[in-house]
């Protein structure tokens, strides 16, 4: 695992600009934000109304293997992703990673036996 940058709220830097458009939701903070808030409820149903926010976030960004990857709690299994590129999004959870963006591309990787490093952003609330 290689520790690039660390980067916390006010939410202005690159890595953000780079959820945004992984998530299809530039120019738009506040639908990225409310996206976040989404993909990690439909794992965790009682999580509180707008856990991620643009004053509690802290983003880092890591370069880690598929193999790395698959350990972050993918949620499903399958292998259709609707594009190769950009970064995978994952978040920390009550101590545990899970993918929020990428899990078909990080399928494809597992079963294809990819040993390249992956650009891989994690969202975390800092004040959990």
């Amino acid at each position: 695992m290689v520790l690039l940058a660390v980067a916390k709220s006010p939410v202005h830097d690159d890595l953000w600009f780079q959820i945004d458009a992984a998530l299809n939701l530039w120019p738009s903070r506040d639908k990225t934000f409310a996206q976040l808030n989404r993909l990690l409820a439909k794992r965790f149903p009682d999580l509180p109304p707008s856990y991620f926010t643009q004053v509690n976030c802290a983003v880092r960004l890591e370069r880690l293997t598929a193999s790395e990857l698959a350990k972050f709690n993918p949620g499903h299994s399958r292998t259709e992703p609707r594009r190769m590129t950009g970064p995978i999004i994952a978040s920390e959870f009550r101590g545990n990673s899970y993918i929020l963006d990428g899990t078909n591309r990080l399928n494809v990787w597992v079963r294809d036996g990819d040993v390249e490093l992956h650009d891989t952003i994690i969202v975390k609330n800092i004040e959990q």
